[in-house]
């Protein structure tokens, strides 16, 4: 990292003294007082500048898009175990062109330039993977699944390229953890990062902590990593859903001064109490009601979330010159969540026999052709609750070779293996149920 801003930081000085340069043949006079002002008081010649930080990352990013051939672009860390945002699919959403979708309040898979996540082409240190969760378990790749302090950059390939194995239709993501050489000098190299956060909903306060220790030998030819992350999240999810809209199945009342003969196909329930009629519409109101959307389960639901997450990554790293380099990485990753979800729902429309509901009053939004309001009879009412732990984890190790023969001609190899498990070791449910309530 530190090469790379010296040079940066190099063609900018280069550019200032080409000004300096320009500047002096208007006015000769100011370049040979300073430089005799210089020799006389021998100032200090400063021999490198090092630039870090968020400005110090941001010329990584931009350098990496000059260099590439096709729509690449690029965050990295500002330091050691500090990369932005507290979730990686959160991090990448900073880029053009692409959006997450999150589930319980944080970012999970991504989709690019209008393309779903199943589109999308994940690698970490070079290696394809597939990261499943309890609550993913289709062919998108689960950001949530790591800490995004085990990580130091991360690329988005938007167009294909010749070096890339297979294609994607999105984009190719690549992922890259720490490793030891690519962080301060020689001998020990170590961060820690320890935060706490409270939520007033849940009244709990969760941790968040990372950790990473490197260490090169004086020469910086081979260097041993390994960081560790454990972060934990509460939320409180309270809702109303609708559990999608249909029309036509609910049993409006048969019009004043019709009977049931006049609605051969009418359903049965309301139709033998037809005299009755609160209120008694006309047929032109029937078809209306018959028409408008209405929730299939209206119902109010609390969700409370318990997560907890815990990653490792280490690496050794040997680099005898310029031209080779050897680099073995090995990444373990668990996640776990719970979800407990009690919810109160009227769900008689549901039901195959939902003409057994009787409507006493309503009122349509013409605009949205819905109702907005309803007072019903012989609705079924239940309080039910349900309990879900998922089970996630990833592992992989990877080994990759790099030699340069010629300034022509390179070889890499890449050697290696991941599993992603992900299972649902508990999911009960149980509900109560009251039938017949009116009103």
């Amino acid at each position: 990292m530190t090469t790379r801003t010296l040079c940066a930081v190099g063609v900018s000085l280069v550019a200032l003294t080409g000004a300096s340069a320009a500047m002096a043949q208007t006015a000769p006079a100011p370049q040979p007082a300073t430089q005799n002002v210089a020799q006389d008081t021998g100032a200090a010649t400063v021999d490198d500048i090092v630039v870090t930080g968020f400005r110090s990352s941001l010329q990584q990013a931009l350098n990496i898009k000059r260099r590439e051939a096709g729509a690449v672009d690029a965050i990295l860390a500002e330091d050691m175990a500090d990369f932005p945002d507290q979730n990686l699919a959160e991090a990448i959403q900073r880029l053009p062109g692409v959006t997450i979708d999150r589930v319980n309040g944080q970012g999970t898979t991504i989709s690019v330039r209008g393309l779903g996540s199943d589109f999308t082409r994940t690698r970490i240190n070079g290696l394809e993977a597939q990261a499943a969760s309890g609550g993913n378990r289709n062919r998108s790749f689960d950001f949530s699944m790591f800490a995004s302090e085990l990580f130091n950059s991360i690329k988005v390939r938007k167009t294909q390229s010749a070096e890339i194995e297979e294609g994607s239709l999105g984009a190719t993501v690549d992922l890259q953890t720490g490793r030891p050489l690519d962080f301060g000098g020689s001998g020990l190299n170590s961060a820690l990062s320890v935060q706490a956060s409270y939520n007033d909903l849940s009244e709990k306060s969760v941790p968040r902590l990372a950790g990473l220790l490197s260490w090169s030998n004086e020469d910086r030819t081979f260097g041993a990593l390994i960081s560790v992350a454990y972060s934990e999240r509460s939320p409180i999810l309270g809702s109303f859903n609708t559990t999608r809209w249909q029309s036509g199945a609910i049993n409006p009342p048969i019009p004043a001064g019709k009977t049931r003969a006049d609605y051969p196909n009418y359903p049965y329930g309301l139709g033998q109490n037809f005299a009755g009629c609160i209120p008694c519409i006309t047929t032109a109101q029937r078809d209306a009601l018959l028409s408008a959307y209405y929730p299939r389960i209206p119902r109010y639901t609390l969700g409370n979330t318990q997560e907890d997450r815990l990653g490792m990554t280490g690496a050794l790293q040997w680099r005898p010159s310029d031209r080779t380099e050897a680099v073995l990485d090995v990444l373990w990753s668990r996640f776990n969540s719970e979800l407990e979800s009690p919810n109160i729902e009227a769900w008689a429309f549901s039901r195959a026999n939902v003409n057994n509901v009787v409507v006493r009053d309503y009122a349509i939004d013409a605009d949205k052709n819905i109702l907005s309001y309803g007072v019903f009879d012989n609705m079924l009412v239940r309080a039910e609750n349900g309990f879900t732990r998922n089970e996630s984890n990833f592992y992989q190790a990877s080994l990759n070779l790099r030699h340069d023969f010629t300034d022509r001609l390179h070889g890499n190899l890449k050697v290696g293996a991941n599993r992603s498990e992900a299972r649902t070791p508990l999911n009960v449910a149980y509900a109560f149920e009251a039938a017949g309530v009116n009103g």
